[in-house]
């Protein structure tokens, strides 16, 4: 008589397991191969999977999915790595820090008389707001390229503007990492150049010999430490393929060191993740670079990991998290894959 409840309850977990099957929040067996986690298994992805770190985890696009059991009703979802979750996902609305021009700003401010008639022109507020900085386009280059050659700054209070020279400038759409202003400072960097604000008047510099270099390069601001001590600095080369090296520019000794050799990757304003003041993570790819500047130590995490996940470790692509513990790989099989990255520092500390 017990036969036929036990065959339902058979049939029911059959199709309770097919069913999760098609389900985000489905929980997959966690295959460990050298301390990895199967978070999809092969098939899942295709070729050129959208992913993004956020806080919380890692916003991966709907479409990036090959196996259609995989069905979403937002664009994006929400891969937690604490807890295995997905949910649904939309990036918070946030304003860019460069912005279109306007007529109506101009007008507002009176200063349409100071500023060229040219749509392709981006602006940022500067000094905690009380100036403007208006990105010139460059004549030949800009399209496609997005290359920008003088900066032109504006202080609607006494109705003046200077023109200053860049060294093959690129802005947005191709890259984020153009203006940064430190009101507290008086300082603003913009690409190759350093300008200081005392009052209404401006002194500049070329980043180069700001930090040290003793030869003309373009050094461009990507990151610095959360106490402004440690600024890292990309050696922009717009002559070849490659993106540029890198130095750690110590602000209080005046020492600039390498950080890294010919990046192979665009930088984005979080391509650093900084675990203090004085460490930081980076991904190069075939590896995580920590750094820390404090003990003037180096280590290259999880490359010998990472080689034996593929046999061309080049045909993984991986994304670290913004609080630098996990590390997301998809795999050329279209498995995707979660690392520790914080056990495998703590194994070489």
């Amino acid at each position: 008589m017990m036969r036929y409840p036990l065959l339902a309850a058979l049939l029911f977990t059959l199709a309770l397991q097919v069913v999760s099957a098609q389900v985000p929040g489905a929980e997959y067996a966690v295959n460990e191969h050298g301390g990895w986690k199967t978070v999809l298994p092969p098939g899942t992805f295709g070729r050129n999977a959208e992913i993004v770190p956020v806080e919380g985890g890692f916003a991966i696009s709907a479409a990036s999915f090959e196996d259609l059991a995989w069905d979403f009703d937002t664009e994006w979802v929400l891969y937690d790595p604490e807890t295995g979750a997905w949910t649904d996902y939309q990036f918070p609305q946030a304003e860019p820090a460069l912005l279109d021009l306007n007529e109506e700003l101009l007008t507002l401010l009176e200063i349409a008389d100071l500023v060229p008639d040219d749509p392709r022109i981006k602006y940022q507020l500067i000094d905690g707001g009380v100036k403007l900085a208006f990105l010139l386009p460059h004549t030949d280059f800009y399209d496609g390229l997005s290359l920008y050659e003088s900066i032109l700054i504006v202080n609607p209070a006494t109705r003046s503007a200077k023109h200053i020279r860049t060294w093959f400038c690129q802005g947005p759409p191709s890259a984020e990492l153009t203006v940064w202003d430190f009101p507290e400072q008086n300082m603003t960097v913009i690409c190759n150049v350093i300008i200081r604000h005392d009052g209404n008047a401006i002194r500049t510099q070329s980043t180069h010999r700001f930090i040290g270099r003793g030869f003309p390069a373009a050094y461009q601001l990507v990151s610095h430490s959360p106490d402004h001590r440690y600024w890292i600095m990309r050696e922009a080369d717009f002559y070849s393929d490659h993106i540029g090296d890198f130095y750690v520019y110590d602000r209080q000794t005046g020492l600039s060191t390498v950080m890294l050799w010919n990046g192979t990757y665009k930088p984005q304003r979080d391509f650093v993740v900084w675990r203090s003041d004085a460490a930081l993570m980076t991904n190069v790819g075939e590896y995580i670079l920590h750094l820390d500047m404090a003990h003037r130590q180096r280590h290259e995490l999880l490359r010998e990991e990472l080689s034996r996940l593929a046999d061309d470790p080049e045909s993984l692509v991986s994304w670290l998290s913004t609080n630098g513990e996990w590390l997301l790989v998809a795999a050329e099989d279209g498995a995707l894959l979660l690392g520790n990255v914080l056990a495998a520092l703590t194994e070489v500390e």
